[in-house]
C-alpha cells in the first residue's frame, strides 16, 4: 500500500514540477534579471523523458504536449486582448481559437516526448546530444504561426547569444537544450550517488558552457574594439514613440486625436533629441497616411520639412478599383465605403521634407488579423471578400540609402523571420529598422518578447537594429545584440530616443550559410534512431 502511495506521489510530483517549470517559462520569459535560469528550466521535462523508467510513448507524448502548451499559454495569455481588439469575435470564440493555437504550439514538444518514450521502451535512453538535435529539428520543421520561441528566454544573456552569428537563433536553441539535458544528468546522478558518471556529466556541461561563453566574450571584445573606429562607419538614428492609443472610444469622438497629432506632439516635446540625427523613424501606425490631406493639415509635415532630416514613416497603401468589393472603414466621425482592390502595410520615405515615396511593402502579414490562415501558409491563394480585405504581400526587401548606408525595413511581425532579414543582408543592408505596433497586446511582457525576436536578428547578422514602437519596448540594438543604454522605451509613454550606431562591414557565417548546420543534427537523429531500431525490444 505504501509502495503504491509513493508511486502516485512521485507521479504527481513529476507532473507538478513539469507544470511549474512550464508556467515559469511562459510567465517570466524573457528572463531579464536572471537569463542563466533558462539553463535549467527544461530539466523537469527532460528528466521525466530520459530518466523515467515508466515513461513510454503515451506518457512522453502527454508530458511534452502539456509542457509545450502550458508554457505557450501562460506566456501569451495577452493574445486574448489582441483578438478582441483586432477581430472582435465572441469571448468563447477567442478562447477556443487561442486554445487551438496553444495546442498547435505544443506539437514539437509532444513529438519529442513520444520519441523519447519510444526509445525508453527499447532500453535506449536518449542522449543529451540526440535530444538537442531532435527537439531543435522539430521546432524548425513546424510551420510557424508566430515566430517567437522559448529561446527568447536567454535574449538578455548577451555573451550567450553571440553564437547566433554561426547558426542563427536555432543554434542558440540547440545549445540551450543540450545544456538542460546535461543539467538533468547532473541532477539524476546526484540522486543516484553515481559520482563517476556525475563527474563526466559535469565535465561535458562545463566544456559546453565555457565554449559558448568564451566565444561570446571574444565576439563582444572584437565589437568593442571596432567601436573605436566609428568615423565613417556609424549612423545617428532617432526614433519616435508617440504613445498612440490602440482602442478608440467611438462615443467620444469630440476628443478624437489623429495619429499625426500624437506624433507631432511627441516630436515638439523632444525636438532637441531629434536634432542632428541622420535618420528619423516613426512606428507602425495602421491609420496613418503620409499622402493624405490629414497629414498635410496636421502640421506634422511642415515640422518634418523644417527639421530637414530623412524620415521613415509607416502607413497604409490602398489600391482602389471600381470592380472590387465594398470595404467599410471609420474615418474620424463617419463610416466610409470604398472599393479596394488591394491594401498594403507599407513604409514611406520622406527625404529632407519632400514628398513621401513608397519604400517597402510588408511581405509577411499577421495570421488571423492581416491575412487568413490559408493565405498565410499558401500566399499564392488570393482571398477577397465583401466587407473584409486581407493585406496583400510585398515582393522585395526594399532597401533604402541613407548617406552611404543601406537600410532594410521590417514591419512588426516580420522581425521574427531570420530568412527575411537575411535577404536584405545579402543585398548589402547595413542597418535594420523595425516598425512595430504592439499596443493592442496591452502587455509589456508581449512587447519584451517581440523585442527579443529583434535582438536575435542583430546578433545573427552583426547589424544594428532600430525597433520603433507605438507603445513601449522600442530599442536601439547594436551589432552585438545589446540594447544601447537609454534607448529602451517605457510602456505607454511618448518619448524620443537617439543613438550613434556602428554598422560593421562583415558577413557572418549564418548570413552566408543560413541553417545548413542543421544537416548535422539530421545525421545525429537518423544514426541514433537506426541504431535503436536495430536493437532488441525490452522484455
Amino acid at each position: 500500500m505504501s509502495l503504491r502511495l509513493n508511486c502516485y506521489m512521485t507521479k504527481w510530483l513529476e507532473f507538478g514540477c513539469l507544470l511549474g517549470a512550464a508556467v515559469v517559462l511562459g510567465v517570466f520569459s524573457p528572463f531579464e534579471k536572471a537569463p542563466w535560469f533558462c539553463s535549467i528550466v527544461l530539466v523537469p521535462l527532460v528528466h521525466m523523458l530520459r530518466h523515467g523508467d515508466k515513461t513510454g510513448i503515451l506518457k512522453g507524448l502527454t508530458a511534452g504536449w502539456i509542457f509545450g502548451t502550458v508554457s505557450w499559454a501562460s506566456g501569451t495569455f495577452w493574445l486574448l486582448n489582441a483578438m478582441e481588439s483586432l477581430m472582435d469575435p465572441a469571448f468563447w470564440q477567442s478562447w477556443l481559437s487561442l486554445a487551438a493555437i496553444w495546442f498547435y504550439q505544443g506539437i514539437p514538444f509532444a513529438l519529442f516526448g513520444a520519441v523519447c518514450g519510444w526509445m525508453n521502451r527499447r532500453s535506449a535512453a536518449a542522449s543529451p546530444l540526440f535530444c538537442a538535435s531532435l527537439l531543435t529539428l522539430l521546432i524548425y520543421l513546424r510551420p510557424a504561426l508566430f515566430p517567437v520561441s522559448w529561446t527568447v528566454t536567454v535574449v538578455f544573456w548577451t555573451e550567450f547569444i553571440q553564437i547566433a552569428d554561426l547558426g542563427g537563433e536555432l543554434l542558440i536553441c540547440f545549445c540551450l537544450i543540450w545544456i538542460n539535458c546535461l543539467a538533468s544528468d547532473v541532477f539524476f546522478w546526484v540522486r543516484q550517488r553515481e559520482f563517476k558518471a556525475l563527474g563526466v556529466s559535469l565535465l561535458y556541461l562545463s566544456i559546453l558552457l565555457v565554449s559558448v561563453l568564451a566565444y561570446g566574450t571574444w565576439r563582444i571584445s572584437l565589437f568593442n574594439r571596432d567601436l573605436q573606429a566609428v568615423q565613417g562607419q556609424s549612423l545617428s538614428v532617432a526614433s519616435v514613440q508617440p504613445g498612440v492609443p490602440v482602442r478608440w472610444d467611438l462615443k467620444g469622438l469630440d476628443n478624437f486625436k489623429t495619429d499625426e497629432a500624437f506624433c507631432l506632439q511627441a516630436l515638439i516635446k523632444y525636438r532637441d533629441v531629434v536634432m542632428g540625427a541622420d535618420l528619423l523613424v516613426f512606428p507602425e501606425l495602421p491609420r496613418f497616411d503620409c499622402r493624405s490631406e490629414e497629414f498635410e493639415k496636421s502640421g506634422l509635415k511642415s515640422k518634418l520639412e523644417h527639421l530637414k532630416i530623412p524620415v521613415l514613416l509607416h502607413g497604409k497603401e490602398d489600391i482602389p478599383s471600381m470592380e472590387a468589393p465594398v470595404i467599410h472603414r471609420v474615418d474620424e466621425r463617419k463610416i466610409v465605403e470604398q472599393k479596394m482592390d488591394a491594401r498594403y502595410s507599407a513604409v514611406f520615405f520622406m527625404s529632407h521634407g519632400g514628398e513621401c515615396t513608397l519604400a517597402y511593402r510588408k511581405r509577411i502579414p499577421v495570421p488571423f488579423s492581416e491575412t487568413s490562415l490559408s493565405t498565410y501558409f499558401f500566399p499564392e491563394q488570393v482571398e477577397k471578400a465583401a466587407g473584409k480585405l486581407w493585406l496583400s504581400r510585398g515582393e522585395s526587401p526594399g532597401l533604402l540609402q541613407i548617406k552611404t548606408f543601406l537600410v532594410q525595413p521590417l514591419i512588426c511581425f516580420e522581425s521574427g523571420f531570420a530568412e527575411l532579414a537575411r535577404e536584405g543582408i545579402e543585398l548589402g543592408a547595413d542597418l535594420m529598422v523595425e516598425f512595430s505596433n504592439d499596443g493592442w497586446f496591452f502587455s509589456r511582457r508581449a512587447e519584451m518578447k517581440h523585442l527579443g525576436m529583434s535582438v536575435f536578428r542583430a546578433a545573427e547578422f552583426r547589424r544594428p537594429l532600430i525597433r520603433c514602437s507605438n507603445s513601449g519596448s522600442g530599442a536601439h540594438v547594436n551589432a552585438a545584440g545589446r540594447i544601447v543604454d537609454g534607448t529602451l522605451t517605457p510602456h505607454g509613454k511618448a518619448c524620443v530616443t537617439k543613438s550613434l550606431l556602428l554598422c560593421p562591414d562583415v558577413l557572418t557565417v549564418f548570413a552566408r550559410w543560413g541553417n545548413a548546420w542543421l544537416w548535422a543534427a539530421v545525421l545525429i537523429v537518423c544514426w541514433k534512431v537506426l541504431a535503436v531500431m536495430g536493437g532488441g525490444r525490452r522484455m
